[in-house]
């Protein structure tokens, strides 16, 4: 595959790069110091970075005051903590007020696969999704990934943007079809399909299979093109780095109305586990059908 690079960087650039060009009164909260992009923010730009140390919470209350008074909050961190650690918040604070949020999570999934369940994130998707007027973004690239930044930055709302902790292509359309927003694809083989909602383990599948491949960066409506791909194949497979109801299933179950979809997912007995990503995979058939 071609050039690969890290989303984070990539959004903290476009971030930083965005300082005096856009209108937008952005402030980037972390709760983590460990990007070296992160650096140039905030040395260039102190009065743009706030650094809250390990209090993910206490995050989420500053951004909400921020977001009060009319400055568009960025919070960023580790995806087991800046989610789970700090729903309630979220929930109460956000999910209650039209105030706007960009949170952004690095490592969701299985992404922090050396620190086991501490530091998985197998239930973010679906318990974000359910905070009233958040949008779950799961970008497939580093361009897509910068474009969302930057519709956020043109029209503030509320999003969890999901980046991936590995480096990712930087940008999938010579390969994959983005005609759709939220949606990539790749035709192969059309009478197998498999859909993930992780990207990097899509790319990982690309390699080794011959099916047709769909990515879901959001859950909104299907469009027309991708249903007909999907109901018209007779093995559909999805793969998620969650647990069985935390991921997209329930939404695509419901988006397909009835077609059988064989799910692969990770299991409970992964507490128990002490194995690096490609060996979840492996144990959980996550890579084959």
């Amino acid at each position: 595959m071609q050039n690969k690079a890290l989303q984070r960087d990539w959004v903290i650039n476009e971030l930083t790069n965005s300082v005096g060009r856009s209108s937008n009164d952005f402030r980037f909260i972390s709760a983590d110091f460990g990007a070296k992009a992160l650096d140039r923010l905030r040395e260039e730009y102190p009065e743009k970075f706030s650094f809250v140390g390990i209090a993910e919470q206490f995050a989420i209350d500053f951004a909400y005051g921020l977001s009060s008074s009319g400055i568009s909050p960025i919070v960023y961190g580790m995806s087991p903590f800046i989610t789970l650690r700090c729903i309630e918040q979220i929930k109460v604070l956000f999910g209650q007020s039209d105030y706007s949020l960009l949170l952004i999570s690095v490592g969701g999934g299985l992404g922090y696969d050396h620190s086991t369940l501490s530091h998985f994130s197998l239930e973010d998707i679906g318990m974000l999704d359910c905070i009233p007027g958040l949008k779950v973004i799961t970008p497939s690239d580093c361009k897509s990934a910068v474009q969302y930044t930057k519709e956020w930055l043109d029209k503030p709302s509320k999003i969890y943007l999901r980046l991936e902790r590995q480096a990712l292509p930087e940008d999938i359309s010579t390969l994959f079809k983005k005609e759709y927003k939220f949606f990539a694809y790749l035709l192969r083989d059309s009478s197998t399909v498999s859909i993930f909602s992780s990207p990097y383990l899509a790319f990982e599948h690309y390699q080794k299979s011959n099916d047709s491949i769909i990515i879901v960066e959001s859950m909104i409506d299907l469009p027309q093109k991708i249903v007909d791909i999907i109901k018209n194949a007779s093995s559909v497979s999805l793969f998620e780095e969650s647990y069985e109801f935390t991921g997209i299933y329930p939404w695509l179950s419901k988006e397909l109305n009835g077609k059988n979809i064989k799910h692969y997912f990770v299991k409970g007995e992964i507490a128990k586990d002490r194995l690096r990503r490609s060996s979840i995979w492996e144990k959980y058939n996550l890579l084959s059908n």
